[in-house]
This record gives structure tokens, C-alpha cells and sequence, in this order.
């Protein structure tokens, strides 16, 4: 019979067994510290950005867009 394990994170849809802190490295936290500052210091254009952070901020910028709609609606 297969071990159930128990949920130790969830949020909204998305949930997992494991710490999701363990998959954040030392790249991601780079991106966050990046996007945190670009965010801070008036989010130029993403065109003047390297693709994989443009990627990541579009990304990023979305989630943050989603968390705002999300605190409105409850």
C-alpha cells in the first residue's frame, strides 16, 4: 500500500508534501531580489531586460497582479 504523506504547504490550488522552501535557489532568489528592486524603483520596460529575467519579472509581475486581485475578492 502506498504511504500517503501529509500536506505541509498549500496555497489556493497548489499544494505539496515537501518544504517548497528547499526548491528555491540561489538563482530564483537572485530573480526575486531583482524584481523586487525593479518593481521598487519604477518597473522600467521589460525590453530593456535580459530575456530570462523580462521572463521572469512577466512572470512574477502576474502573480503579483493575481495575489491583488485575489485580497480584493475575499
Amino acid at each position: 500500500m502506498k504511504e500517503r504523506r501529509q500536506v505541509v504547504w498549500t496555497r489556493r490550488n497548489v499544494s505539496t508534501t515537501e518544504c517548497p522552501k528547499s526548491y528555491v535557489t540561489a538563482t530564483s532568489q537572485t530573480l526575486l531580489d531583482a524584481y523586487y528592486l525593479w518593481s521598487r524603483l519604477g518597473a522600467g520596460g521589460v525590453w530593456s531586460l535580459e530575456p530570462r529575467m523580462a521572463d521572469a519579472f512577466v512572470i512574477l509581475q502576474e502573480a503579483v497582479n493575481g495575489e491583488i486581485i485575489e485580497s480584493k475578492v475575499t
